[in-house]
């Protein structure tokens, strides 16, 4: 049987790289397995990704089989691929079982493999590093997706994403070029949150979640966390410093055998923190003033005072309402926040809560995330253009975002601004990863 259909990414700008085309496109099954083979060839290096069609009568029609289906698949899929001819194979009778439950006979002409060659720079949304390397490999493994929803074993549901793998999500610049940054108005608001328009003309991949304790350890061999043990490999990582990360370097290239440099060189890819534009574009989710990330309204009306709850923050932030244990008598103590958090509180497992408009979790509350700038008292000049990170009033201070599980509600909104010192870490404070679409030539 053959079945061919023929697909390519289009570009939305130039790019560096060839653009490649999927040709000889050819679909067989064994019909006592009922293991597929698709065959193809690619003109260029490119990243693949596959859908099946049913009820296709050319290669214009067809429906997907679904994501939940997309499983079991090997060989030259979901990565980057050399130019030239390839193959990959598909265990339908694991993934998409039929009647007998045996997996589907596929005996028309009416099933068709969607093959989809990206450019490098303008890969599907979804990028997963594996950060343990199988048989002695110097390099991490990364493949593609689509979805979130096309993640093997499920986001959630697969503990590995949150463990031993990076999950990479892409985020669209706005079309305009721009974005308004800061606020003027929502209850707890600073003066260095003054609203001002910044320029953001690039996509890039962020992290879903905040790095946690198993991927830091998969990464450097050891547990740099000491204060949240219980169940930590999906507790945030804390007690890291941005020194620790990369090295006294700002806003240079991390130093080798630091934990970014050691993620770059070994994913291919340009790894780093966000910059506080990037957090805070991701962290809105289309959502501006007055919002939270996943389009509830902040109740403008709430009290200003410690301790008031927000319930629609609540709902998406592990912060003080939420991050208190009871006491031998049942009593949770939330009394005012002294100079150092208190020992009563802690993080969540990352993705206990739910996530933004983009899909992003924890963005807001559980630990602040790490930034790539330095921390600026004043974000803007008299003329409203913004200060650059070069000229930040304090180089021994990195900006922090996000708020943290001792925060109350009003620090844990997007354009809340906070500073650490670079070499100094505490349980407050964790990191969230980036990098370019592209990776490294």
């Amino acid at each position: 049987m053959k079945f061919q259909t023929t697909t390519a990414a289009i570009l939305a700008s130039a790019s560096i790289f060839a653009v490649p085309e999927v040709s000889n496109v050819i679909f067989s099954q064994d019909t006592a397995s009922r293991r597929v083979t698709i065959s193809y060839t690619v003109s260029a290096p490119a990243i693949v990704t596959l859908d099946i069609l049913t009820n296709a009568v050319d290669e214009a029609s067809g429906a997907s089989i679904g994501v939940e289906n997309m499983r079991y698949l090997s060989g030259d899929v979901n990565r980057q691929v050399a130019a030239g001819d390839r193959a990959i194979t598909w265990e339908a009778d694991k993934a998409w079982p039929g009647p007998d439950g045996k997996g589907f006979k596929i005996a028309d002409n009416s099933v068709r493999a969607k093959v989809t060659a990206w450019p490098l720079d303008n890969p599907p949304d979804v990028m997963v590093v594996d950060l343990i390397r199988a048989g002695g490999s110097q390099t991490y493994d990364v493949t593609y997706y689509t979805s979130l929803a096309n993640l093997p074993g499920g986001l959630l549901a697969n503990t590995e994403y949150r463990t031993s793998k990076l999950v990479m999500k892409r985020v669209r610049a706005p079309e305009c070029g721009t974005y308004v940054m800061g606020n003027l108005k929502e209850t707890g608001h600073r003066t260095e949150e003054y609203q001002h328009t910044v320029i953001l003309t690039n996509d890039y991949y962020l992290g879903v979640f905040e790095v946690t304790q198993g991927q830091y350890k998969n990464i450097m061999g050891a547990y740099p966390s000491s204060h949240f043990t219980t169940q930590r490999d999906m507790r945030p990582v804390e007690n890291v410093t941005a020194n620790g990360w990369r090295g006294q370097q700002y806003p240079n290239q991390p130093l080798a055998n630091y934990p970014i440099s050691l993620i770059a060189s070994r994913s291919g890819y340009a790894f780093d923190f966000p910059t506080e534009t990037q957090f805070e574009y991701a962290c809105r989710a289309g959502n501006y003033e007055g919002f939270w990330p996943d389009g509830y309204a902040i109740d403008m009306a709430a009290v200003n005072t410690a301790y008031t709850e927000e319930t629609n923050l609540t709902r998406q932030a592990r912060y003080y309402v939420n991050a208190y244990l009871p006491d031998s008598n049942g009593t949770v103590n939330v009394s005012p926040i002294a100079s150092t958090p208190p020992a009563s509180g802690g993080t969540a497992e990352v993705g206990s809560y739910v996530p933004n408009a983009w899909g992003f979790y924890d963005m807001l509350g559980n630990v602040y995330e790490l930034c790539l700038d330095f921390y600026k008292q004043v974000t803007y000049q008299d003329d409203g253009s913004v200060v650059e990170p070069s000229a930040a009033d304090d180089s021994s201070k990195i900006a922090i975002r996000g708020g943290c599980w001792w925060d109350q509600w009003y620090n844990c909104r997007s354009s809340r601004r906070a500073n650490q010192a670079i070499s100094t870490g505490i349980k407050t404070v964790g990191c969230r990863l980036a990098c370019p679409l592209a990776p490294n030539n």
